[in-house]
């Protein structure tokens, strides 16, 4: 029987599936069902130093978990998913109705993240451990990413119906979502060019160049469209005045 992991999608770092392919391997030829429960303890005591394991078990079931969590909201295909415009009306209305999920699978990336960082610390084999890293800190960014049409809608209507005077405009929306330095769409700017970057380390640590300036791309694309959307805003802040009728927000989301 041969336990083989599908490579067809430029995304995938093959290392952060090892302990995938470790379960497939003992559920083809063990006997007896697989004990799900102690899997990733037993997988990472067999793989881990003593003083690591616990650290890594712990990280891998809340990567699990964060994982089914967000696939909740965005389908199985979560990688594919993480590239689609949180604004688009199709997918926005699941959004808004997901946001617990949203939350509760950005807590449990950042407590993974905290655990292997933890196993690193005490000299585990970064081998496959910056991998999941990695997929923690990505886990992260999707939550964050599709929580933040709500979060932007939310603070659309303290705005109110009209814009208000200049202090409140600033304080309750520009100084929030807008600004240049430190906002909600730079600080998406920020985190996905930094993942970026991580990602691209790992991948010449797994593969050669062959498809990675495909596979970045996609980064690069997600970049730009916070830009643009970061832009978008800007240019409406600097273009409007007060008692202007605000339109939906959703609308000015979308490029036109």
């Amino acid at each position: 029987m041969i336990n083989s992991v599908w490579m067809d999608d430029g995304q995938i770092l093959l290392r952060m599936s090892l302990p995938a392919v470790a379960y497939g391997a003992v559920a083809a030829w063990q006997s007896t069902p697989v004990d799900r429960t102690n899997f990733f303890p037993d997988y990472a005591r067999l793989s881990y130093p003593a003083n690591a394991s616990m650290d890594v078990a712990l990280a891998l079931k809340d990567l699990a978990q964060a994982e089914t969590d967000l696939q909740k909201v965005l389908g199985d295909a979560t990688m594919s998913a993480l590239w689609e415009d949180p604004f688009y009306p199709a997918h926005l209305t699941g959004l808004l109705q997901n946001q617990e999920h949203l939350r509760q699978e950005r807590l449990l990336s950042e407590e993974a993240g905290s655990n292997l960082d933890r196993a690193l610390a005490s000299g585990a084999d970064p081998f496959s451990l910056n991998s999941l890293l990695i997929g923690s800190r990505l886990l992260d960014y999707a939550g964050q990413k599709f929580q933040t049409p709500s979060e932007l809608i939310d603070l659309w209507r303290r705005v109110g119906a009209k814009r208000p005077d200049p202090d409140t405009w600033w304080n309750v929306w520009e100084s929030q979502v807008v600004y240049q330095d430190h906002s909600r769409t730079v600080d998406l700017m920020d985190a996905i060019t930094e993942l970026r970057t991580l990602y691209r380390a790992e991948w010449l640590e797994e593969y050669t160049p062959y498809r990675l300036a495909s596979a970045l791309g996609r980064w690069d694309a997600e970049y730009e469209y916070w830009r643009r959307f970061q832009q978008r805003l800007q240019q409406f802040s600097d273009g409007s005045h007060e008692g202007d009728v605000l339109p939906p927000l959703e609308k000015l989301a979308q490029e036109h």
